[in-house]
């Protein structure tokens, strides 16, 4: 059996979010070994200081683990979240995965006029992207991601887009789940997947939710913010475990995305595969592909366009949309994206020997 390490900034009982999820169900795909920034300095004992997470430092740390674990157990390959590390030259090969485009958020930032204090570290990012670049075989997730990549001067080897698991994201009885949760019956359900900052588009997501009184909304947030909703018309919560999330899509009859920019759009297609239509902006996996069957695509990241996707949503009976089908018609699942995997690094390892 091969010996794969992958490398991450954390794992999925380390936080929640995008990146933890994807690394988690790729090592679970290639049986490999996920190892963390907590699980490296662990071992190489470099920080002095209470708050590490600095990402050149996390890069350096876990950089300078795998230079020792290779030398000790000898692994066929490493794979890498694209901004960590890229300061050791390491001997094992290497898949670096572009799954975070740093660039192009940063360029809509300045775009809109809209500021992050978040901007020096999608900077940073998009150095040690280079640099990882450099070190091995190039993946992205999507083709939009691709595009990220050649802005930054990056070449980007294989595209392996991201897949769903439909035996866990499915539809479930909507009324039973609703009346279980307190959820209205009356009303057309919303929910969004989202975090508090300014790409994720809240702002935009506040606005909506004031203007369509007659939506119930969900609000699922990845990280903690401690506020409780005023409007009657919406709940939160907050730091969901991800197994419940089949069960919170499906007490919705939407789902929406105000994001500018992503480099899939997991949750989306999660939502699509309970059999949800979406609405969302023109980034991600919906960059270059979109089918009417999954809902709406919104052209245009102003609020005047999302207003009028949601209007017409609301007003549908939604019998036009046929989101799960059409999700796995285009082969965004799992069992695609494991076939695919095992491909490539089959083949990434044939070579080597």
């Amino acid at each position: 059996m091969n010996k794969i390490i992958i490398a991450n900034w954390r794992k999925r009982s380390e936080g929640l979010g995008g990146q933890e999820s994807y690394f988690s169900d790729l090592s679970n795909i290639l049986n490999a070994r996920i190892i963390s920034y907590i699980d490296a300095e662990k071992v190489m004992n470099k920080n002095l200081f209470s708050d590490p997470f600095r990402v050149v430092y996390i890069g350096y740390v876990i950089d300078k683990y795998l230079e020792n674990y290779e030398k000790l157990f000898k692994p066929d390959l490493i794979i890498k979240n694209s901004a960590v590390g890229g300061f050791t030259k390491l001997k094992t090969p290497q898949i670096t995965i572009f799954q975070d485009p740093y660039y192009s958020i940063s360029q809509k930032l300045i775009e809109n006029g809209r500021f992050s204090n978040q901007s020096e570290h999608y900077f940073a990012c998009i150095e040690l992207q280079r640099r990882t670049a450099k070190q091995g075989k190039t993946v992205a997730v999507s083709n939009f991601m691709k595009k990220d990549m050649e802005l930054c001067g990056i070449k980007c080897d294989k595209i392996i887009e991201e897949g769903v698991d439909i035996e866990k994201f499915k539809p479930l009885n909507k009324e039973e789940l609703k009346k279980a949760h307190n959820i209205p019956l009356d009303k057309k359900v919303g929910i969004a997947v989202t975090k508090f900052n300014s790409i994720k588009g809240w702002d935009m997501l506040a606005k909506l939710i004031n203007k369509f009184s007659d939506i119930y909304w969900i609000v699922v947030l990845t990280s903690e913010i401690g506020s409780k909703p005023k409007l009657k018309n919406v709940s939160i919560a907050e730091k969901v475990d991800p197994t419940l999330m089949p069960q919170f899509y499906n007490l919705a009859d939407f789902y929406i995305s105000t994001s500018s920019v992503e480099s899939f759009g997991l949750s989306s297609a999660e939502a699509l595969a309970c059999n949800l239509p979406v609405v969302v902006f023109k980034t991600g996996i919906f960059w270059d592909w979109f089918d009417k069957r999954l809902g709406i695509r919104v052209e245009d990241w102003t609020i005047e366009a999302f207003e009028k996707a949601v209007e017409k949503i609301r007003d549908s009976d939604l019998k036009e949309f046929s989101p799960r089908q059409t999700l796995i018609k285009r082969g965004l699942t799992k069992e695609i994206m494991e076939k695919n995997w095992k491909n490539y690094v089959n083949e990434i390892l044939n070579k080597k020997d």
